[in-house]
């Protein structure tokens, strides 16, 4: 019988050469897009921007993406690619108007201002990004959640009280943490709040009366405290604001970063 080991041997070694090429021409294809996307409130233009991977076929559960008080920074830009490649299409939304964005703290403070103090506005800034994500062919329009940083950490909080169509919300370092309004029965989105122990914007006592506030609400939140660790933790453009109160944490950064894929894959299961 002819010994046909040799043969085998490189029919092996061209048959694992040729896989690696595919996976690596397959590797090469795939990319994650952030298209900007223009949409209206009244006369009022809003430029967010898009995110989502290519090697991902099919609906995706959608994830929008709520920056802090300085408009819609890189922040909100990395986050929503980030959450593209773990698998999700996601939303950087517009709550100012015409993407502005501003690296003063009275200008950006007035800003917030105008809107939060109109929660008719508040509201619909942000469901407006939310019909945004849901009407995309390659967002699963049954999926959807929330999140967001700062300014963007409390509309999470909010979206999630007036009861808009999101099964979960993340709120990262706000200082504007309050508890469900009065006469709440319920709230539908799965919460994820974190702080940092050291956030000056965060003081116990807001943090007692959100944990008072909820008490006989049916509502699923987890409260995350993280030690060392100030506001804005999760953006890497913190300590450049010559803030006391901000500061980029590596560490706490990733261990949130776990924490919301975790959740995020429970609520879209």
């Amino acid at each position: 019988m002819k010994d046909n080991t040799k043969f085998k041997s490189n029919y092996v070694a061209v048959l694992l050469f040729a896989i690696s090429c595919f996976t690596f021409s397959t590797n090469a294809l795939a990319e994650v897009m952030l298209k900007a996307v223009s949409y209206k409130d009244g006369e009022t233009t809003l430029n967010g921007h898009l995110a989502w991977d290519t090697s991902h076929s099919g609906p995706r559960p959608g994830i929008l993406v709520i920056d802090e008080w300085w408009g819609l920074t890189d922040w909100a830009k990395g986050t929503a690619k980030k959450l593209a490649s773990a698998g999700y299409v996601a939303f950087a939304a517009d709550m100012y108007g015409d993407g502005m964005t501003t690296d003063d703290p009275k200008t950006a403070g007035e800003w917030m201002k105008a809107v939060i103090s109109d929660e008719k506005l508040w509201s619909r800034r942000s469901q407006l990004g939310l019909d945004i994500l849901k009407a995309d062919k390659k967002v699963d329009g049954s999926n959807l959640g929330v999140i967001g940083s700062s300014f963007g950490a409390a509309t999470a909080i909010k979206m999630s009280y007036w009861g808009q169509d999101v099964k979960a919300a993340v709120s990262i370092a706000t200082g504007m943490m309050a508890p469900p309004p009065e006469g709440t029965k319920s709230v539908k989105p799965k919460m994820l709040i974190f702080v940092g122990a050291d956030d000056k914007s965060t003081a116990p006592e807001k943090i007692e009366k959100f944990i008072a506030g909820s008490s006989g609400v049916d509502m699923d939140y987890q409260l995350v405290v993280y030690s060392n660790t100030r506001h804005s933790f999760t953006t890497p453009q913190a300590d450049s604001r010559g803030i006391p109160n901000l500061a980029y944490s590596k560490r706490a950064d990733a261990r949130a970063w776990k924490a919301v894929t975790n959740l995020f894959d429970e609520a879209f299961n």
